[in-house]
């Protein structure tokens, strides 16, 4: 009797890997240049130092800060495999908000085609349609979700 050797993962689960844990990467890193800047590490402090006043110029401070926070945080959660959707659909949430941000402030004499073009052109644009894929399609086989299923069950 032959025996048939496991030949490993599947080529689509590698791609998967790469693709999941290039784009958690980048998420956590804009995320964290946006909490612990360069130039200045202090800035952090002082604007939640000054918002806790709840000063009404602070609320977009603040939602800026809870953004970089998410993806900071769970960009690491999707660079590893944990909780995958949930990571994929609080990113997509942050990128679709950042996305319309800059549609919104974009050029009013645009025609809507080229408005509309201006918006897919952009990385983002990417960046939804892979997050989208993430939350859908869920955690892949080389995944901590994966291994923590197989684990308990």
């Amino acid at each position: 009797m032959r025996h048939i050797k496991n030949p490993g993962p599947a080529p689509s689960a590698i791609l998967d890997l790469i693709t999941r844990s290039t784009m958690g990467i980048l998420f956590a890193a804009a995320g964290f240049d946006v909490l612990f800047p360069a130039d200045n590490p202090a800035a952090l402090l002082d604007v939640l130092r000054y918002a806790t006043a709840l000063h009404p110029g602070y609320a977009l401070v603040l939602l800026d800060i809870l953004i970089a926070a998410i993806k900071l945080v769970f960009g690491l959660l999707l660079a590893a495999g944990c909780l995958t959707r949930v990571s994929a659909l609080l990113l997509l949430a942050c990128v679709s908000y950042t996305e319309f941000d800059a549609a919104l402030r974009a050029p009013s004499n645009l025609s809507p085609i080229d408005w509309f073009a201006g918006i897919l052109v952009q990385p983002t644009a990417l960046y939804i349609l892979l997050l989208i894929w993430f939350a859908i399609s869920g955690p892949s086989a080389l995944s901590f979700d994966r291994a923590a299923c197989a684990t308990s069950g």
